[in-house]
């Protein structure tokens, strides 16, 4: 009889043992594994549309505004603080980076959260790209390569330049970088320096290798990794 009380003492300290590894292996699942397969798989899902081309749509997270603090726009090398009133009534760029033109770019809150709507067109007018509400698109026949996450996008040109760039890094603080044609002028941002020319013989391709790029390429096998913190 002891022999067998002791065997069965035995087992249960193996089914005890055995069960502690199981809750261990369940949370080591539920805290790591899962949420590295989900993000591969939102990543891979975004990568490829259902013909199997590039995915040329997509959506900018929704970041919540906190009214009790300045809203900044880096608009190139320019940073421009805002007010939340600023906000509401929606962001007018060229009220204080003035450069005779309106911009592309509209810049507001709804419901508390922060949304952009903006256009990109190359130098011949043709649209290269459009974020509307936060929902972007990009032209299948004007483009070389994309790059987005879920708070940024980039589009870059045969030499792998930025020719638009949107990175919303909080629900207060947003950059917009790229290139911006208007009649008779070019407007060149980065976000160390911004070039404005309206000169036919300037040289394009100095103030276009001035722009950093956010995402590494190409994005085939970098998708939504990004190359420098701008």
């Amino acid at each position: 009889m002891k022999k067998r009380k002791l065997k069965n003492k035995k087992n249960i300290s193996r089914d005890n043992a055995r069960k502690k590894t199981n809750k261990v292996i369940i949370f080591l699942v539920t805290i790591i594994i899962i949420p590295c397969i989900i993000s591969y798989i939102f990543f891979y899902l975004q990568k490829k549309d259902d013909q199997g081309g590039y995915l040329l749509e997509g959506s900018l997270e929704r970041k919540p505004v906190d009214p009790e603090e300045r809203f900044t726009v880096q608009l190139g090398q320019f940073v421009i603080m805002a007010s939340y009133n600023d906000l509401v009534n929606g962001i007018n760029l060229r009220k204080w980076v003035n450069i005779g033109y309106d911009y592309p770019i509209n810049i507001k809150i709804d419901n508390g959260n922060l949304l952009v709507t903006a256009s990109f067109n190359d130098k011949s007018g043709k649209l290269i790209a459009q974020i509307v509400d936060n929902n972007w698109t990009i032209n299948k026949d004007n483009y070389c390569d994309r790059n987005f996450s879920t708070n940024a996008l980039e589009v870059v040109d045969a030499n792998k330049v930025p020719l638009l760039q949107v990175d919303i890094k909080t629900g207060n603080n947003i950059f917009i970088g790229g290139v911006f044609y208007f009649p008779n002028i070019r407007l060149f941002m980065s976000s160390s320096d911004s070039t404005l020319t309206g000169d036919p013989t300037f040289d394009d391709e100095i103030a276009l290798k001035k722009i950093k790029r956010i995402f590494k390429y190409p994005s085939t096998q970098y998708l939504g990794v990004k190359d420098i913190g701008i």
